[in-house]
């Protein structure tokens, strides 16, 4: 079910199109169990990562903003079904966009009848990260759910793209936040003196936080990725920001604080 969560004036709502379990081993490819035994807590009981492939809806300004489309209706998503218990329709979204093009993120844009596609949020301008178009456009033969869930848009002329520092309204603004993807974004809600950060993946588990130096077998650049996600916990950590995170346990909502010396994920559940 939806979470809602304010920052100022602003509002958050955390949506799932579903989960899947991962093994750990999978996911943190050159780390042995030895390493990973400490973090078993943070695991299911099968000893794997639980990914909630989330979505998030930002209302601000007088605008319905989604942030990522998840899987889509070929995984049996459910992300239509948590917007209309949220009592968002598709007509009411005034802008949809994306941390990154991966296929978990893009899987609801579009409906395809008698072999035509249109926008499923038929008002929404689609704004889209730039370095991820460019990248994956250029790709000799782009993915199945990339040829139906975005090269259509640039064609039905619903879509921009943008890059970091992009201000979608007064309160939202994109961030560049490159390495698991080249164009990588997420999205810093400001509103009052609160704060809220749609994080996409720059964290794929709660293992990240403590050990942000792991590279996931998601990232492109292994490197940058792991660059981008100690600047980025230690500004999330710094400002306090409510982080809505794609992949952490649902809601996938919380912050970034430091306990006993450690940085954790502390949990929000929500306020409505």
């Amino acid at each position: 079910m939806p979470v809602t969560v304010s920052v100022g004036s602003a509002t958050i709502i955390a949506l799932s199109d579903s989960e899947q379990a991962y093994s750990a081993r999978e996911v943190y490819l050159n780390v042995d169990d030895a390493a990973l035994e400490p973090y078993r807590p943070l695991l299911d009981a099968e000893g794997k990562v639980l990914l909630n492939f989330g979505c998030y809806v930002i209302r601000a300004d007088g605008r319905t903003v989604l942030v990522d489309t998840g899987w889509g209706p070929g995984m049996q998503g459910r992300l239509m079904d948590d917007l209309a218990a949220a009592g968002i329709t598709p007509e009411s979204v005034d802008i949809v966009t994306f941390t990154h093009l991966h296929g978990d993120h893009i899987g609801w844009n579009l409906v395809t009848e008698a072999g035509q596609a249109r926008p499923r949020f038929p008002r929404a301008r689609y704004l889209v990260p730039e370095g991820d178009w460019k990248h994956y456009t250029a790709q000799p033969e782009p993915s199945v759910l990339f040829k139906e869930q975005m090269l259509p848009l640039a064609d039905l002329g619903v879509m921009d793209l943008i890059s970091g520092d992009h201000a979608l309204t007064p309160s939202i603004t994109s961030v560049s936040t490159p390495g698991h993807t080249p164009g990588h974004l997420s999205f810093a809600v400001v509103s009052g003196s609160e704060r809220g950060f749609v994080l996409g993946d720059v964290l794929i588990s709660l293992v990240d936080t403590d050990r942000p130096d792991w590279s996931s077998h998601f990232d492109s650049d292994p490197d940058l990725a792991r660059r981008t996600r100690h600047t980025t916990l230690e500004r999330l950590e710094g400002d306090g920001s409510l982080v809505a995170a794609s992949h952490l346990p649902k809601p996938g909502l919380g912050r970034i604080v430091r306990r006993d010396g450690k940085r954790v994920w502390e949990r929000v559940t929500g306020n409505g």
